[in-house]
């Protein structure tokens, strides 16, 4: 049986996440070769009453999707575990934006942080522009406010791999990364690799090395892998631990936030004030 994923009391977006995932793999666990068989036949006879196959066809020339049950199977669990670790690691991405943007409308200590470390560094190298820090700072504009919220969330959650993402995060936020959190860091890193691997298709055959995924037992999983109910288990039991890990990480980043900085919920216009004053200071 697959395991339930800890559900989030940080995100209610990465709750939903959690239970998504975990219902849709305990759905795909029942795929078996003989439902891909019978799915086949039902295209095959679909696609010769619609005249694009003829009724007496040649079975060797037919996609092997639909002549070889075991592949297709495999070929469905890999479906799932990209789409997986393409959703998760992208709601890790998101998470990281807007907690950021929540913590500097709680906390307007932070807000003019993040624009006094703007001002504080060369111009070739500032990511919000002194003009539109010009227009922010003579009067309220909702979008204008919006926008360098968003534009100090993305400067402090960029990077490639998961561990530079989070390491300008907490060093925004001046949380400690522990060394429980450097191990999950590591195991994400991983997973963001693999990510990268779905979604930039860049390949060469000559490739030296691809990103795998060491689950245990010595199995390893990347994406060539074939895959059978049982090694699709093995996966997917894998990759709800990470989560899992990770939702503990981001608990422990969470609890370091509301420690180090006091939370006072404020109305947009009120925060607004608070940061022009403070900055101008």
């Amino acid at each position: 049986m697959i395991k339930k994923i800890e559900k989030s009391i940080i995100n209610k977006e990465f709750e939903n996440l959690c239970e998504d995932l975990v219902i849709q793999a305990k759905m795909f666990s029942f795929l078996s070769p003989d439902n891909c068989e019978e799915w086949s036949g039902m295209l095959i006879d679909s696609s010769i009453d619609s005249g694009d196959l003829k009724t007496e066809y040649d079975r060797s020339n037919i996609h092997r999707l639909l002549r070889d049950k075991e592949y297709a199977q495999s070929q469905f669990y890999q479906s799932y575990i990209n789409y997986f670790i393409l959703r998760l690691t992208s709601v890790l991405e998101l998470y990281l934006k807007d907690s950021i943007k929540q913590y500097m409308k709680l906390n307007t200590d932070l807000f003019v942080k993040g624009l006094k470390i703007n001002r504080s560094i060369e111009d070739k190298d500032k990511f919000i522009s002194g003009k539109k820090l010009k227009v922010f700072l003579l009067e309220y504009n909702k979008e204008v406010y919006v926008d360098i919220l968003n534009q100090i969330a993305r400067q402090y959650s960029k990077g490639n791999l998961w561990i530079s993402k989070f390491k300008h995060y907490t060093n925004f936020l001046e949380v400690e990364i522990t060394s429980e959190m450097n191990g999950y860091c590591k195991v994400l890193d991983l997973l963001f690799k693999m990510r990268n691997d779905i979604t930039h298709l860049n390949r060469h055959l000559d490739e030296k090395a691809k990103p795998v995924l060491k689950i245990k037992d010595g199995f390893v999983f990347d994406r060539e892998t074939k895959l059978n109910e049982s090694s699709y288990r093995k996966v997917l039991e894998y990759l709800i631990e990470v989560t899992n890990s990770s939702q503990k990480m981001l608990r422990e980043s969470h609890s370091q936030v509301y420690t180090k900085w006091s939370m006072n919920p404020l109305k947009i216009t009120e925060v607004y004030k608070e940061v022009v004053d403070k900055y101008r200071e």
